[in-house]
């Protein structure tokens, strides 16, 4: 027994864009895209059928390497999102907003997702909610969807198929995707805020690669979405040292939003303690307030770097959501945050604290328009066994041998990551654009100094992000970002004299 899927596109045409870069055409089309148009047509008795769809492993993707040709059209258009400075009117409450369009026309007009060794017991169920799907992607790329149990005779030498290590990544569904996915709706989201599993892809045959396996997968980090900024400021109105003050902003705002959407009529306390969490109803995970070694929510600032023009300068924040398998707490939690920060336009201002200013705001949605490398999630999320600091990476303990590697690797298990392989230390940043700061960039309270260094790390397995590590790392410090191979091996070329990295056991 087997499962196919067939996607045949009549008017030979895909369109959909890249998840990473908007400006870039889909291709081949993902399973996780196609899960989506299933939860969308699919009736409340049929979820069992999804259930046990997004349960399988990677599949086949038959489709040709390339696509015929690849285009990309840009305009203004009037966008969805309510804009209360729209002075439009003809569309009152609503601006233009520039939109790319991306699509390829196909080599061949049939795609199939096939399971070649895998038992699938409800093909017929599921068949029928496939003839629902009319299209994929956009409204302009009309789609016939059918199952089969059945391999056609006609099966491709080469496809893209699952492996531990490729060039190509393609997302897909993992076991508890449906759910994120109606959790975030329920609470006011969208499909593109529950991130897909991003899985490795080779295009060739049996013999070029071998199946990835659960122990080949990339590891997550206890984060699983990002709610992302942009700021609404001319270029250079926020510093690089200011990253700190910027993120505490993000931090009392969205407590703020919170405690305002709970009903209190009090002022938000300057001081938030555990006796105004509980009394307030504030879920832990949003004060802060929770036992040693949970997880809670994560600010940050999001800053340009990894380019050669790269400056440091912070472009957006971001909410990092933590990773929570309670399924009753993650919706809660979802449902506070949503509720309180709102769908677009949503928080649109932060109030001036340790920056002397407001800040104005924008909700970044990464299927829309034309968003910066540095605002995508997928710039923080990998995977890759390579990662470094843009932002300083602070102890968070001290420890009598082994120094700051050290450190790093304890700070490492503590932020619930594997032990690196090497670590290298450097006072100065290794990524273009990261920053440094100063003591008095950063607010102390009542904590002790401690040092900060920059850091990059090699892991024996694929890291999927975004990664924090370290003291302070809830607002926004130690954040990393993913090297490639060719950059760590750069960066071992240049310290080897130096002995600035080493093995960590």
């Amino acid at each position: 027994m087997s499962l196919v899927i067939s996607a045949f596109f009549p008017f030979g045409r895909y369109d959909a864009a890249d998840a990473a870069d908007r400006r870039r055409p889909e291709y081949p089309p993902s399973f996780a895209r196609l899960f989506c148009a299933l939860r969308e047509v699919a009736d409340e008795n049929e979820l069992p059928v999804l259930d046990l769809l997004e349960a399988l492993p990677a599949p086949q993707i038959w489709a040709p390497e390339n696509p015929q040709a690849e285009d990309q059209r840009a305009g203004f258009v009037v966008a969805n999102d309510i804009d209360r400075k729209s002075s439009s009117q003809f569309h009152p409450g609503r601006s233009n907003a520039s939109k790319t369009r991306a699509g390829v026309t196909l080599t061949e007009p049939t795609v199939r997702f096939c399971w070649p060794t895998t038992e699938f017991a409800a093909v017929d169920a599921l068949d029928r909610i496939l003839a629902r799907v009319h299209y994929l992607g956009r409204s302009t790329s009309v789609v016939r969807l059918d199952a089969s149990a059945v391999v056609p005779a006609d099966a491709p030498q080469r496809c893209f198929r699952p492996a531990v290590t490729g060039t190509i990544s393609i997302r897909v569904p993992y076991p508890g995707y449906r759910h994120d996915l109606e959790t975030t709706f329920a609470a006011g989201g969208s499909a593109w805020m529950v991130p897909a599993r991003e899985q490795r892809y080779v295009y060739g045959t049996d013999a070029a690669t071998a199946p990835a396996t659960d122990t080949n997968r990339p590891i997550a980090s206890n984060f699983d979405d990002m709610i992302i900024w942009r700021l609404d400021v001319r270029p250079g109105a926020v510093a690089p040292r200011e990253v700190f003050g910027l993120t505490t902003l993000l931090r009392r705002a969205v407590h703020r939003c919170v405690w305002a959407s709970l009903g209190h009529e009090d002022p938000y306390p300057e001081q938030l303690t555990d006796e105004h969490a509980v009394q307030a109803g504030i879920h832990p995970a949003i004060s802060g307030h929770i036992r040693d070694g949970a997880r809670h929510l994560t600010f940050t600032s999001l800053v340009d770097v990894g380019h050669e023009h790269a400056h440091g300068r912070p472009l957006g924040v971001a909410v990092l959501l933590p990773r929570i398998e309670d399924a009753a707490q993650r919706k809660l939690l979802r449902q506070q945050l949503f509720r309180a920060i709102g769908d677009t336009p949503g928080l649109t201002r932060l109030q001036p604290w340790r920056i002397s200013r407001a800040i104005d705001i924008e909700r970044v949605d990464p299927t829309q328009g034309r968003t910066p490398w540095t605002l995508q999630p997928r710039r923080w999320s990998g995977p890759s066994r390579y990662w470094a600091t843009v932002t300083p990476y602070v102890l968070d303990r001290y420890v009598k041998r082994g120094g700051p590697r050290e450190a790093f690797a304890l700070s490492c298990e503590l932020a619930g990551l594997p032990v690196p392989r090497t670590v290298a230390v450097h006072p100065a940043p290794v990524v273009t654009g990261a920053i440094t700061l100063r003591d008095s960039d950063i607010a102390w309270g009542n904590r002790r100094r401690r040092p900060q260094y920059h850091v990059a790390a090699a892991f024996d397995q694929q890291i999927t992000g975004p990664v924090l590590v370290g003291a302070l790392r809830y607002m926004g410090l130690g954040l990393m970002v993913p090297l490639t191979e060719r950059h760590w091996q750069s960066l071992l070329t240049q310290d080897a004299k130096r002995g600035q990295h080493r093995g960590v056991s």
